[in-house]
């Protein structure tokens, strides 16, 4: 298409079609009725981003020469005028360059630009009429010239301007423009841009192509098809245009809403892009992705929608938003949100939550994110910060407010201890067992809990699902009531990255004040200075807590004591096992601050050591022999028979498939002196499977601990070293019977390795 026109060609009326002929349109270009307003000329930070864009990309092409296209114009011809369907922002903005040019150089009246109308509304098309009078243009540039005052301003304040002009949005909408246009071009000449055309654009005449009047519905600005959201809108506003808020919403979508989240993908890109088209298209995405998100909470709050997963399709869309009332939540988040800067929500967030404990915040003990930018940028959301973004929204909403009060954080810490609840046994850890299919469950008891004295308000029978975490964090309250000091101890109780809110095995009792600061302070030193050996030494000060985590196996249960960070799964075991022992750690911690836990563990371990004498725990609560407990999780066949048997594995690989060791056998392998261990057949002390491990030295005798002995295995002549050996007519083998199982083993292991063995 080589045909090319400028607005002065259709104010001469010198306008080709397609096929050559000549487009008779003798009265110029009418904008027409079913047109908006002219909103180039708008204040907001989009839309002066890019009108300022625009006007630079036209001044260069002017001053430099350089042609300048602007696509395509798309209308029809109608009484002698071009009625454009698309292109009426450009072509407006393009006018009032060249009115400006003709007024500054003062040939506006040797030129008819009375040929440029709009039948949006009569105020504008009076506007335009008295602009171009032959009578006003005298003391317009008189007054002008003098340069008392911009252009915009003069023609305010001339006779004929009617202050109802003031309240039309395109009357102000080109003075807006008409500003920059004189910031700017001043230095052009309107003669020159007359002859050279710097900048133009192709006509379709759709009169010509036998196409509809709706085709501007289907093409944007650019003649390109519609972006994602435009399409998504096109559709949804139909299924919300009867309901009461639609004009507001359509006028909002359009307006402020899209201008703040046009501020919000410009602070995503580079601070210099002037990519109109790409700020556009983010802009829109990030539109979209903010309705999606909603758009999930309000179908899991909405109890009508019997479908059990959110799926952003149109059918879900409609059954969502045919409910008012979830529209209405919609247009309510929207305004909410819709902020005029981007920097208003950096931050916002970090005041609420925090990864660890902080005073006044709740913890989530993950990397804080912004919840807000990963809604609207598309991120993916784990399962647990869905429920809490859903929470949020949901709070805000109904207080219609985001502030960040004492209040939301109470609303919001409910939540995050109800959520992580939810979990499943995994060995030697606590995981999330929150679910798709819980989500609606979980936002009802969300939609349920007052969002004023939120904790003050809780009711065990507000949720069957979730009822007995609610007890719990009702238990919370009725410990500390309206006591603000003990509530922030609790608080930082269990915002400890080893509880995360989950308090139901601590026996909170009656503390006073002091003695809960103690209790917490000392519990927190306790985990960040004393090594988890000595913490399991200390805890089995008050028994044995050690918990299940896989109930049979081929070589017994396994059981698990802890291990570095790994403390959750003992805190917060369903079982609550451990329930005893934190009632003995807490009278321990409530008189003073520990700062010697050295000598506090080893005074404790002292007075119940021996409690464990026919166990394997009494080798490794001797601080000598804590180096056992680098694997923490243990199998044992018989509950009774607490030296039989015993297995140990890393607590990062609790398997069968894994390397396990007899824990005697394991610290003569990793621990004695070099010695012992070269006496030792590394390879072969270790277990692997359903297999016991044994203690092989390298001239191939085998030892198996069972009980307080040691058994030589059957196949090998033990007639040289019988003083201090035994024989068990039961298992047909000698041994030799210890006090210690590893003290007393060192030195018959260097006998044996130094005498001549022989193998039968």
């Amino acid at each position: 298409m080589s045909n090319k026109y400028t607005v002065l060609d259709f104010l001469n009326n010198s306008v080709d079609n397609e096929n050559g002929e000549k487009l008779e349109v003798p009265r110029g270009i009418e904008i027409p009725m079913i047109q908006r307003d002219y909103a180039q000329g708008r204040k907001d930070v989009k839309t002066t981003y890019i009108r300022e864009k625009f006007l630079k990309d036209i001044h260069l092409a002017m001053k430099d020469g350089e042609p300048l296209n602007l696509d395509f114009v798309y209308g029809y011809t109608e009484n002698s005028s071009f009625i454009p369907l698309d292109g009426q922002q450009r072509l407006t903005t393009l006018y009032l360059i060249y009115w400006y040019l003709a007024f500054k150089d003062e040939c506006l009246t040797k030129y008819d630009f009375t040929k440029f109308n709009y039948s949006t509304r009569q105020s504008s098309k009076e506007f335009l009429k008295n602009l171009n009078t032959n009578e006003n243009f005298n003391p317009l540039f008189t007054s002008w010239n003098r340069g008392e005052q911009i252009l915009s301003k003069i023609i305010q304040n001339q006779p004929w301007f009617s202050s109802i002009w003031k309240y039309d949005p395109t009357v102000q909408g080109l003075l807006s423009t008409l500003e920059d246009v004189e910031n700017m071009f001043s230095d052009i000449q309107f003669e020159e841009v007359y002859i050279n055309k710097p900048v133009t654009f192709h006509v379709l005449n759709i009169s010509d192509f036998g196409l509809s009047d709706n085709l501007y519905i289907k093409m944007n600005a650019r003649g390109k098809p519609l972006s994602d959201f435009e399409k998504f809108k096109a559709s949804f506003e139909k299924i919300i245009s009867k309901h009461d808020e639609f004009d507001y919403f359509a006028d909002s979508i359009d307006g402020k809403w899209q201008t703040s989240f046009w501020v919000y993908a410009k602070g995503t890109l580079e601070e210099d892009c002037e990519n109109v088209k790409e700020l556009s298209k983010k802009s829109d995405l990030f539109l979209l992705n903010f309705i999606k998100k909603i758009s999930e909470y309000l179908f899991y709050l909405d109890q009508n929608i019997s479908n059990d997963i959110f799926i952003f399709e149109d059918n879900t869309i409609e059954k969502i938003y045919s409910n008012e009332s979830n529209f209405h939540l919609l247009v309510k988040c929207f305004d909410l949100m819709a902020l005029e800067k981007l920097q208003d929500w950096e931050g916002y967030f970090e005041r609420i939550f925090s990864k660890n404990y902080t005073e006044s915040k709740v913890a989530l003990h993950q990397e804080i994110s912004n919840f807000f930018f990963k809604t609207i940028t598309g991120d993916s959301f784990s399962r647990f910060e869905d429920l809490i973004l859903f929470a949020w929204v949901n709070y805000v909403t109904r207080a219609n407010s985001i502030e960040i009060t004492s209040d939301l954080k109470d609303f919001l810490r409910i939540q995050r201890n109800c959520i992580n609840n939810i979990n499943q046994k995994k060995k030697a850890s606590l995981d999330s067992e929150l679910r798709a299919d819980y989500y609606r469950d979980i936002v009802n008891f969300i939609d349920n809990l007052d969002t004023k004295s939120s904790y003050s308000s809780l009711r065990a029978g507000s949720s069957n699902f979730l009822k007995k975490y609610i007890q719990y964090e009702m238990d919370k309250f009725h410990f500390f009531g309206n006591n603000n000091i003990l509530k922030e101890l609790l608080f930082k109780l269990e915002d400890h990255p080893q509880i995360k809110g989950l308090l139901f095995n601590f026996d909170l009792g009656n503390y006073a004040e002091n003695e809960l600061k103690n209790i917490v302070k000392n519990f927190y030193s306790l985990f960040e200075k004393v090594n988890y050996k000595d913490i399991i030494r200390l805890l089995l000060c008050f028994g044995d807590y050690a918990v299940t985590i896989v109930s049979d196996s081929k070589i017994g249960k396994f059981k698990f004591l802890g291990a570095q960070d790994k403390w959750h799964r003992i805190i917060a075991s369903p079982e609550g096992e451990v329930r005893t022992n934190l009632k003995g750690l807490f009278e321990l911690f409530r008189h003073h601050y520990i700062t010697d836990w050295s000598t506090i563990i080893n005074s404790e371990v002292d007075k119940i050591r021996n409690n464990y004498k026919d166990s394997w725990y009494w080798y490794f609560l001797d601080d000598e022999f804590k180096v056992i407990l680098e694997r923490s999780v243990f199998t044992i066949n018989d509950s009774d028979a607490k030296l039989r048997e015993i297995e140990i594995f890393n607590p990062e690989k609790p398997s069968l498939m894994a390397f396990h060791y007899n824990p005697f056998v394991y610290y003569l392998r990793y621990h004695s002196d070099e010695k012992v261990k070269k006496a030792l057949n590394l390879e072969k002390c270790c277990g692997q499977y359903s297999e016991f491990t044994f203690l092989h030295l390298n001239n191939g005798v085998k030892l198996e601990q069972w009980d307080n002995r040691w058994y030589f295995t059957k196949g090998f002549d033990v007639k040289e070293i019988t003083d201090s050996m035994k024989y068990d007519d039961h298992h047909e083998q000698y041994y030799f019977e210890c006090e210690h199982l590893i003290n007393d083993v060192i030195p018959v292991i260097t006998e044996l390795n130094d005498v001549k063995i022989n193998l039968l």
